[in-house]
């Protein structure tokens, strides 16, 4: 699946602003890896002053434990976070497959 369709998936599933949705993108691309918060806005194509406000945002969306902060090196999805993402993206393809 694409980049942008994921982030129009996170988007609805997750009822994510634009933002949120393309710093989750980021993080699920990443597969479980730590991002940097410089990096994560660059990617995200936000302001890095604007990145704690967005991963809020996503912390809020996922299960508590779906979003990790690794000190010094960033942020990244939990297996849990991932389960989830992967979680949405299936049903939303399902549905869209039953409709035709």
């Amino acid at each position: 699946m694409s980049a942008a369709c994921c982030r129009l998936a996170f988007r609805e599933w997750f009822g994510l602003t634009p933002a949120a949705a393309e710093i989750l993108g980021v993080l699920y691309a990443a597969k479980g890896a730590a991002v940097a918060p410089d990096a994560l806005a660059r990617m995200a194509g936000v302001s890095p002053r604007a990145v704690g406000f967005h991963l809020f945002s996503v912390r809020q969306a996922l299960d508590c434990e779906g979003l990790d902060h690794e000190p010094g090196q960033g942020y990244r999805l939990s297996e849990i976070g991932l389960d989830e993402c992967r979680a949405a993206l299936r049903t939303l393809a399902e549905e869209l497959r039953a409709a035709g």
